[in-house]
């Protein structure tokens, strides 16, 4: 299956298919280039829809932005900790009105904030959508145990 007309594509998350189950049903698959191959022996026929999950790059300009409302901040402070590390390699070995430390305090500043950004990055890679699973492993009548994540 071809992903040429997935614009931005980034990475395959999930391939739902049959779509409309529930609990949905989730396909093994792998992924070269921008051709996705379903592992499995169920493909779907002619008409058949499959659903793919995927992550792809935003965009963001002076009018518009397909950044989620609650990750805007986070894409603020992410650009401010990369301006502000740009900044002290650019002072390094200049006169600045701030005086001799100032590429230093730049760079513990963009350093601080890195960090700062890294972490809401992560707090929100763990609140995103699909995970692939299998509720019961092929054979076994149940699980003993049964732990989710995120939920």
């Amino acid at each position: 299956m071809a992903l040429t007309s997935l614009s931005g594509l980034l990475d395959v998350e999930a391939v739902e298919y049959p779509i409309g189950r529930n609990p949905a049903c989730f396909l093994p698959f792998s992924r070269w280039g921008s051709s996705l191959t379903l592992q499995t022996d169920a493909l779907p026929v002619g008409g058949e829809q499959l659903r793919v999950y995927y992550t792809r790059l935003h965009t963001l300009d002076a009018s518009s932005s397909t950044v989620p409302e609650h990750l805007e901040d986070t894409a603020a402070l992410g650009a401010a900790a990369y301006a502000a590390l740009a900044w002290a390699s650019f002072a390094a070995n200049r006169v600045n009105l701030g005086g001799e430390d100032t590429a230093r305090r730049y760079r513990v500043w963009g350093n601080e904030r890195l960090e700062a950004f890294q972490l809401a990055l992560g707090r929100a890679a763990a609140r995103r959508g699909v995970r692939v699973r299998r509720m019961y492993p092929e054979g076994d009548s149940a699980p003993r145990h049964l732990r989710v994540r995120g939920a």
